[in-house]
């Protein structure tokens, strides 16, 4: 290598001295005298490119800065970047994150797709991404769609690939969008080469396109057109006439199917259908109303969501309730109105006009009443008699009671006679039958007054509105097998709602479930569904023109919903809409939309038009009218009862009474007839009257005897034997310790022996027994 090097050495001087023995020298080419020597070419080209470099690092860091203090304090800033960024941005993607003053989160891509997954997981929050890309085209495979959360990419691709994306149908699916990237054009030196920022319009024409929008760029610190929204509200403009397929099925009120027209097109009404007509008209755009698939099989909901998932319709309606399992599969609106599950029973508009005898007073009344005029009966009986022995020995005594009872309370009878209480000389007796009597009038008042009202007035009956109303009832429950409403309270926590809904007969269509209400026999029926749809069918297929069958819906609700119109996941309208929906909600036209389809549809209880106020409904029409025979029919009921009671007493007393009957033949051993009724007569039993006669017939022989043998009969002593005598009552005349003469005992004997006073009827056998006893 040495020999090598001094041999070229030794070479070029040979050819140096050549030329200046030949005394001509070759010129280089003309070179401006302002060009830069190579070496100091290089040397300036690699220390002013990287200075260059850092400035725009540094122009973007700021850059970054300024659109996160000013757009993303309230989301999270999630900063992602490729692995070609990571490579060959390192300088500047480290030096913002040292920088960057919000708190933030940051990860790479791999490929495609983000190695933090988490990073991605929580979509229910707020977040806003800066995404560092090589390629804008790969920004949907990494981020997906995004509709609500803002979106900065910062990429270096060349301006006619960020407007080649911008149109694409991928674009439109990450609505807030803001690309950042260098520009193309050419400066002078040491001039800073500026950003430029684009975003995309939406919907500009019938068929959904878009096309690019430069915002401002961003040079030497500051924006452009510093006042201008970097991320502007899509679609205000509205939709430019494009076209939204609507999924809908029959679920009055909310979507009603009024019938064909001459295209042969379904007529669709309703306060969902108008409500879709007026946001058509707000944002320019058109509908067209698509019925559901294999409505019968899911029903109506399940129909119009199946729609929606398979991406054969942009809008679903249905009257939908808004749940978890519904937001899981589609996207739904804010909640416009607000429906709830309830029971529809069958009721009466008001009570039976034979139950007016009892209807006054409420049956805690009557067993007040009944309970008083029972029990008033002992402190009456030992005012009077000072002692309840009479009572207890002759129950019949009850019978007595309830007679008088009858007699003060309706004052058909009046009690005047020896034994009335009425005629008791005592006070305590009279102070209790004062009080007793004040207690009659005023109970017989209120009766009075409270039966006119009662038969002429209806008298609405209790309504089933609660769940323990339902249990109280033992009410068989039944809902629809689909729609959700099979699974929809599965996971209740009310024990009561778990008990009540236990066991819950499904049926196919609402119709079968009312007919199932309507007739139920042995035990009643409820059927659960949506308290708006039950009212309508009700309204316009069951009206009632009686007032003795009514199906009334439930005031207290079982559970609350609200219903939302639906999107397909991840619809870059669906935002769009949602705050004309709300603008709608706040403004009241909702109530204005249900009241038409209440005045254009659906009927009041008498199958008229609803009527325009409804002070209308609280004005009541009076009319003179006379009592008809329906109104007094629970009087006629009572005298037939009456009259069944008393025939068959009189069939059974025709036959010798039940306890005759009973016993057989024992009735039929005795020969003498004694009455039953130890009330009948006021004298001796049957006992007692046969020791009297055994005793007189011995004491009027002895006296015949005495009176032959001439002694004279001044004063009748009673022998010993009178002490034998079996006499317990001390109202008869039984213990006589002296009789005046001969005509004061034949008038003892008399009355003695008077039978007819005594068993009401005179007794043959007992004349016959007295006939062979000698007589005065």
């Amino acid at each position: 290598m040495k020999c090598l090097g001094q041999s070229l050495l030794i070479f070029y001087l040979i050819i140096l001295m050549a030329v200046k023995i030949n005394g001509q020298i070759e010129k280089r080419a003309l070179q401006p005298s302002h060009e830069l020597q190579p070496k100091e070419k290089w040397k300036k080209f690699f220390l002013e490119h990287k200075f260059q470099k850092r400035e725009l690092e540094n122009s973007m860091i700021s850059l970054i800065v300024r659109i996160s203090q000013r757009y993303f304090k309230k989301c999270t800033p999630t900063l992602i970047y490729d692995s070609i960024s990571e490579n060959t941005e390192t300088i500047l993607i480290n030096s913002l994150l040292r920088v960057y003053p919000l708190p933030r989160l940051h990860g790479d891509v791999d490929g495609k797709t983000i190695r933090n997954i988490a990073l991605m997981k929580n979509k229910e929050t707020c977040s806003s991404f800066i995404l560092f890309i090589k390629d804008v085209m790969d920004t949907n495979d990494v981020l997906g769609p995004q509709c609500n959360n803002k979106v900065t990419v910062v990429t270096k691709s060349s301006q006619w690939r960020i407007h080649q994306y911008l149109t694409t149908r991928r674009s439109q699916k990450i609505v807030n969008l803001l690309i950042i990237a260098e520009s193309e054009m050419v400066l002078k030196q040491h001039q800073q080469l500026p950003y430029v920022l684009y975003t995309h319009k939406l919907y500009i024409d019938a068929i959904a396109s878009s096309r690019h929008e430069i915002l401002t760029s961003w040079r030497n610190g500051r924006f452009t057109r510093p006042n201008l929204d970097l991320f502007p509200k899509k679609m205000s403009e509205g939709f430019a006439g494009h076209r939204f397929i609507v999924a809908v099925a029959d679920q009055p009120p909310f979507t009603i199917k009024r019938g064909i027209d001459s295209n042969d097109r379904v007529i669709w009404d309703g306060l969902e259908v108008r409500l879709i007509k007026l946001l058509s008209k707000v944002f320019n755009f058109t509908i067209e109303f698509k019925e559901a698939e294999q409505i019968n099989v899911l029903g109506s909901a399940d129909a119009v969501i199946r729609s929606i998932v398979q991406k054969q319709s942009n809008l679903g309606i249905s009257g939908i309730f808004v749940s978890n399992e519904v937001k899981s599969l589609v996207d739904t609106s804010n909640m416009f109105y607000q429906d709830c599950a309830a029971f529809v029973t069958l009721t009466s508009t008001a009570l039976p006009r034979y139950r007016a005898i009892m209807g006054p007073f409420h049956w805690t009344v009557w067993v007040g009443l009944t309970m008083v005029y029972l029990f008033a009966i002992f402190p009456l009986t030992f005012s009077d008699k000072h002692t309840l022995k009479p009572l207890l020995k002759n129950p019949e005594e009850i019978e007595n009671m309830f007679w008088y009872v009858f007699g003060t309370f309706t004052n058909a009878f009046s009690f005047s006679k020896k034994k009335s209480w009425t005629k008791s000389d005592k006070i305590a007796t009279r102070i209790f039958i004062g009080f007793y009597w004040i207690f009659t009038i005023i109970i017989t008042a209120c009766y009075t007054g409270s039966i006119i009202a009662f038969v002429t007035l209806p008298v609405y009956p209790q309504t089933i509105d609660s769940v323990s109303q339902l249990l109280e009832g033992r009410y068989q429950i039944g809902t629809l097998d689909k729609a959700g409403w099979v699974n929809r309270f599965t996971n209740s926590s009310d024990p009561l709602v778990k008990k009540l809904l236990k066991k819950v007969d499904l049926v196919p269509t609402i119709d079968e479930g009312i007919r199932n209400t309507t007739t139920a026999f042995f035990w009643p029926y409820a059927f659960l569904g949506s308290r708006a749809n039950l009212d309508y069918i009700l309204r316009t297929r069951y009206v009632s023109t009686g007032k003795r069958s009514l199906l009334h819906i439930s005031n207290e609700c079982l559970v609350s919903y609200g219903v939302a119109i639906l999107f397909p996941k991840n619809s870059e309208y669906e935002q769009i809409l949602s705050s004309g929906l709300d603008r709608i909600l706040q403004s009241g036209l909702i109530n204005k939309l249900r009241a038409d389809v209440e005045w254009s549809i659906m009927r009041s209880g008498t199958g008229k038009r609803l009527p325009i106020s409804k002070e209308h409904n609280n004005i009541l029409t009076l009319d003179d009218r006379a009592l008809t025979l329906e109104d007094t029919q629970g009087m006629f009921l009572l005298l037939v009862i009456g009259y069944v009671l008393g025939g068959a007493c009189l069939l059974s007393e025709f036959f010798g009474g039940c306890l005759n009957l009973c016993k057989g033949s024992k009735r039929f051993k005795d020969n003498i007839s004694i009455p039953s009724n130890p009330r009948s007569y006021d004298g001796l039993t049957p006992r007692q009257n046969e020791n009297q006669r055994n005793f007189l017939s011995s004491m009027v022989s002895f006296n015949l005897n005495n009176f032959e043998s001439g002694k004279n009969l001044d004063h009748c002593t009673l022998d010993d034997k009178s002490n034998n005598l079996d006499v317990k009552d001390t109202s008869a005349p039984l213990t006589m310790n002296y009789f005046g003469c001969e005509t004061e005992l034949e008038k003892h004997i008399d009355m003695l022996f008077d039978f007819e006073d005594v068993f009401g009827q005179r007794n043959e056998h007992s004349e016959k027994n007295f006939s062979s006893t000698p007589i005065l």
